[in-house]
């Protein structure tokens, strides 16, 4: 079963994001910051498993590059999927009222 599994890979610009949104929601309450970090790093672990489950990202734009989307409560974790690599590439991970429609 262990080689059925997807690699995860972050893109520099999700790492970016992942710890932008530590440091954020740090200022509120270092529990809460806490608690999104793993559900975001728990949610990447799920995407090993079967990241062809996902929808395909709107808009149009995206959903054409094979951009797929979930999300962690406030967050959309934007990725790929190249199934011959057997690789998940996240692109971004950013606030889901943002418009992220040029960031991805």
């Amino acid at each position: 079963m262990l080689n059925s599994l997807f690699k995860v890979r972050l893109s520099e610009e999700a790492k970016q994001d992942l710890k932008e949104i530590v440091l954020y929601l740090n200022d509120f309450s270092a529990l809460i910051a806490s608690k999104y970090y793993k559900m975001i790093k728990q949610k990447l672990k799920e995407l090993r498993e079967l990241p062809t489950w996902y929808s395909f990202a709107r808009p149009e734009r995206l959903k054409e590059q094979g951009v797929r989307w979930t999300f962690v409560r406030n967050y959309i974790i934007f990725f790929t999927v190249d199934e011959a690599k057997k690789e998940v590439r996240v692109r971004r991970i950013l606030y889901a009222k943002r418009n992220f429609d040029d960031l991805v």
